[in-house]
């Protein structure tokens, strides 16, 4: 009779742990919840001075809102991938890539990145003389400590790794930390890890 109740209770504590384990592996990092692709004007913090009119126009403000599960992510890494035409190489496809790590993220269902497109580089990589820019594709890959953890595509029904298939441009569209948004957004985003 012992036997048979030690069994039964090794036999249910194994399933137990098995179907925690389960659940832990199952859990997802990071999920992403949202891409918004717009057009922003200038926060009031830089409109205070004068500037170069020509450079007044609308920026175009790639929001990503994502959600962890861990209690404390050390390293998380955001990719953008927007899709671009460039009108000085012949209508060349082109992919624009910002990339951003954030450090020591809390468990949250509100995380936010950000990428910018400005003026000038929207006239450029926007086709008709930036006016395609609302209509471009957007990409994200969320890497946690190195590993592939979240992708989305801002247009349902993409073609796979679309984004991997032009020309990459790197440093046109622009992290929050370095557009003139950073202060206005500051209390709405992760520490970003300093580039070296």
């Amino acid at each position: 009779m012992k036997f048979t109740f030690s069994a039964i209770a090794l036999l249910a504590f194994s399933t137990l742990c098995s179907s925690s384990a389960t659940y832990a592996a199952d859990k997802e990092p990071v999920k992403i919840i949202e891409i918004k692709l717009e057009t922003v004007n200038y926060p009031k913090e830089v409109l205070a001075g004068g500037g170069n009119k020509t450079l007044e126009k609308d920026w175009y403000q790639i929001e990503v809102k994502f959600s962890t599960n861990e209690e404390l992510t050390e390293e998380l890494q955001v990719k953008i991938f927007m899709e671009g035409i460039d009108f000085m190489k012949e209508d060349d496809f082109v992919t624009l890539v910002c990339e951003q790590t954030f450090i020591n993220v809390p468990e949250g269902k509100e995380h936010y990145a950000y990428a910018y497109l400005s003026p000038g580089s929207a006239l450029r990589y926007g086709g008709k003389k930036g006016k395609d820019v609302k209509d471009s594709n957007v990409h994200v890959d969320i890497l946690v400590n190195g590993r592939s953890a979240a992708q989305l595509d801002f247009k349902k029904g993409s073609e796979d790794n679309w984004h991997s298939s032009g020309l990459q441009v790197p440093s046109v569209l622009v992290p929050l930390t370095d557009s003139p948004f950073w202060l206005s957004l500051v209390r709405k985003v992760n520490q970003s890890k300093p580039k070296n």
